[in-house]
């Protein structure tokens, strides 16, 4: 079992107001932790990281972040985002933005997706918001007899990370982030009593399960994971109901479901969002690319790196051969 570890000095506090989790020194703190080779700070009020490998120079805002919604009016941010080019001159600058930014020639959009948020009300009130095709799916797990459990300790987490690396490298095979990560948010979240996982379970072993963080008075789903010979009995939609009726017996206001891109490859992830009665609101990635920065430098190694990590994916691996992996590679993948 891998040794939490906290690199110090930490991130400073915001000087903006937060509005979401992924602005808020916690989470900042996070990912300082687990990601040591990258350099966490708050610049022009605006979290973010830097990024200076054979990839180039990169300011991140912020990376393994759904979006960014700093609480700023248009203006104000405009006025920090040029502080952000002024101090940084050689760096390309990526920022994924709750919304969108007024015109500007130098900030172009290169991605559109969407954060779903559901308003938490009674039970009575929101089932009837589930899709027919929903509530049947909940009813079908109830009738195979799978049970719903919460849990805190880092073991858990463990359990949590075996099913979650498993579950990405089989359906997608893509690499998962490394084990640091998920005990970074246990130290600043589950201790405090801010996070937990949400594990469906039959006879006792897992099925499916969900990470999940609060922030204020929303509960965010951040991580998912099941076994893929499961799904027919439906785990994961008993698992979001349960997350629903949570909310409101313990008076949150909303929960947010994440981020989908707006793309072929998300819509069935979309539509499963708003089968939950989710609303759907703009989510815009911007990047400013300065004329010093080397574009065919930065596809040529990330060309690379994706062919590298994919063949090595392909291979089987225990979660901890998986784990070192990610520590060598993940943070390039921002």
């Amino acid at each position: 079992m891998t040794t939490l570890s906290i690199h110090n000095p930490r991130p400073a506090s915001p000087p903006v107001p937060v509005a979401n989790l992924f602005c808020g020194p916690a989470w900042l703190d996070t990912l300082h932790a687990a990601f040591p080779a990258l350099d966490f700070s708050f610049a022009a009020g605006i979290p973010c990281a830097r990024r200076d490998n054979l990839l180039g120079k990169h300011l991140l805002c912020l990376p393994f972040s759904d979006y960014l919604d700093p609480a700023l009016p248009s203006d104000d941010l405009l006025t920090a985002l040029h502080r952000l080019t002024a101090d940084h001159p050689d760096y390309a600058i990526s920022l994924r933005l709750a919304g969108r930014l007024p015109d500007h020639p130098r900030w172009q959009p290169s991605r559109r997706g969407f954060y779903h948020l559901v308003p938490v009300a009674s039970e009575s009130t929101m089932w009837p918001r589930l899709s027919p095709a929903f509530r049947r799916a909940v009813r079908k797990a109830q009738k195979h007899h799978l049970a719903v459990e919460f849990s805190h300790d880092l073991e858990s987490l463990d359990a949590f990370y075996n099913l979650f690396v498993h579950h990405r490298q089989h359906k997608f095979r893509i690499l998962s982030p490394p084990r640091a990560l998920f005990h970074a948010i246990h130290e600043r979240f589950f201790r405090p009593d801010r996070g937990f996982v949400l594990h469906a379970t039959r006879d006792r072993q897992p099925l499916a399960a969900l990470l999940v963080l609060a922030h204020r008075d929303t509960l965010y789903y951040k991580f998912g994971a099941s076994r893929l010979d499961a799904l027919d009995s439906r785990p994961n939609n008993l698992l979001f109901w349960r997350l629903l009726q949570y909310a409101h017996e313990h008076d949150f206001a909303a929960v947010n479901l994440g981020l989908t891109w707006d793309s072929p490859d998300d819509l069935g992830l979309a539509r499963f969002k708003a089968s939950l009665g989710a609303a759907a609101h703009p989510v815009t990635h911007y990047r400013y690319t300065p004329p010093t920065f080397d574009r065919a430098r930065e596809h040529h190694y990330r060309t690379l790196l994706r062919r590298l990590t994919a063949a090595l994916v392909a291979q089987p691996h225990t979660p901890d051969q998986h784990d070192q992996l990610a520590r060598l590679l993940f943070h390039y993948f921002t």
